[in-house]
């Protein structure tokens, strides 16, 4: 087998070597082992990252869905509050329209308003 020279690209220092020279090697098979802080710096950064994006996305997921069932509530209950207070008027309207104080066009309205 040929002889080969190998390099890492990684900077560190080898703390175990799992081979000895001359012995053969399949590509892929570890063959150091480094320490490199520099490297444990940037792996637990990009864990730190997946985890926030992980929260993120949970809270996008589920406050997402609670948020928004808030909202409609919310808007449920104005539109219920806006429909009462069109029926309320509608009523005063159509009391008052009997004895000629308001027109037959503001009552329309107010029913409109209503509907």
């Amino acid at each position: 087998a040929p002889e080969v020279i190998v390099a890492s690209k990684a900077k560190g220092r080898v703390v175990e070597r799992l081979i000895e020279r001359g012995d053969d090697v399949k590509s892929g098979q570890l063959i150091i082992q480094l320490d490199s802080p520099e490297l444990m710096a940037q792996l637990r950064s990009a864990q730190a990252t997946r985890d926030e994006a992980k929260a993120q996305l949970e809270l996008s997921l589920h406050g997402t869905r609670e948020e928004s069932i808030r909202n409609l509530r919310a808007n449920l209950a104005q539109a219920e509050a806006q429909y009462r207070n069109a029926q309320n008027d509608y009523n005063r309207n159509l009391s008052v329209a009997g004895k000629g104080y308001i027109s037959k066009s503001e009552l329309d309205a107010s029913r409109r308003s209503r509907d």
